[in-house]
């Protein structure tokens, strides 16, 4: 999830996406393949690219708070 969401932040862009994760790009090419697999590639249209970036920024924002009264 990670991946992806770094992935559509960095404008779908790759080589900017692997250097925010810290790998190569065709290691970012893998992931995203096995985006592809799971989510098929309906993902990358730009309606359901859009759905998935809100979708995962929603969710990283629903998790549980930080600090002492989090955990």
């Amino acid at each position: 999830m990670e991946t992806l969401r770094v992935f559509l932040d960095h404008g779908r862009r790759p080589r900017p996406a692997a250097t925010a994760l810290a790998m190569h790009v065709n290691t970012l090419y893998q992931r995203l393949a096995a985006g592809d697999r799971l989510l098929r590639e309906s993902w990358r249209s730009p309606q359901r690219a859009l759905e998935l970036h809100m979708l995962l920024h929603l969710s990283a924002a629903s998790g549980p708070p930080d600090g002492p009264e989090g955990g």
